[in-house]
């Protein structure tokens, strides 16, 4: 059987949160999808290829050692599940776009696109779950793993297209409430390195030198105001 759109996402998801794997597991999740389990051992180099590519150049200037998923596995939480209160109803193409254009401008990708959002903030719970959450060099950051096939679209274009910006947003919320209530600190904020879309189909596709990790360690102020905004 052949998989697409979201059943590949799935089927690769459940793949990670098992991960490191070994050939029982993949044979075992395969044969749960029905797929042909004759590429078991390209599965299994596909996983592999995918834990160990460097990401962490990519947050700031770091001399670590640490670089991949693979290294950072003692210092992450995989498939985090979160309840975020929302103290009231909350229309998001008025505040949204506000917050955005404040701190990114009017003619920002996630700025424009906000202006589609037909959906609103309602006061109760939202619930969700962040794929991975990591410690690196005493920031924490999540990294959420996307199965989209990029096309000819810069990776900001592709998150605006999606309304991506606004699920690392509401993740990284999150993320700073579960860090309040752990770690009983005051200068949480400080503490929230950003968010990395970790486009998993970039590093297979030949002749390409298009990017395939979004990362965002400079949306501190968008997250502060969004929290209050939902809290208050």
């Amino acid at each position: 059987a052949e998989l697409s759109g979201a059943k590949f996402g799935v089927f690769m998801h459940e793949l990670f949160e098992k991960y490191p794997v070994n050939y029982d597991i993949i044979i075992h999740i395969m044969l749960k999808y029905g797929i042909d389990i004759k590429y078991a051992n390209d599965v299994l180099s596909i996983i592999n290829k995918i834990f160990t590519i460097p990401i962490t150049h990519k947050l700031q200037n770091t001399q670590s050692m640490i670089n991949n998923l693979h290294e950072l596995q003692s210092n992450s939480i995989y498939e985090l599940q979160f309840n975020l209160f929302i103290a009231k109803n909350v229309n998001l193409k008025i505040e949204l776009y506000k917050i955005l254009n404040k701190y990114l401008g009017s003619t920002h990708p996630y700025t424009i696109a906000s202006q589609e959002i037909n959906t609103n903030m309602y006061q109760g719970f939202l619930n969700g779950i962040i794929d991975v959450v990591f410690k690196f060099e005493h920031k924490y950051y999540i990294l959420d793993y996307k199965t989209n096939i990029i096309n000819h679209n810069e990776l900001i274009i592709e998150n605006a297209k999606h309304h991506y910006y606004l699920q690392y947003f509401i993740y990284l919320i999150a993320l700073k409430r579960y860090l309040s209530f752990r770690l009983q600190q005051n200068d949480i904020d400080t503490l929230i390195g950003g968010a990395i879309y970790y486009y998993i189909r970039g590093p297979f596709i030949q002749n390409s030198s298009k990017d395939f990790l979004y990362v965002n360690t400079n949306c501190q102020s968008i997250i502060q105001e969004l929290d209050l905004l939902f809290i208050q």
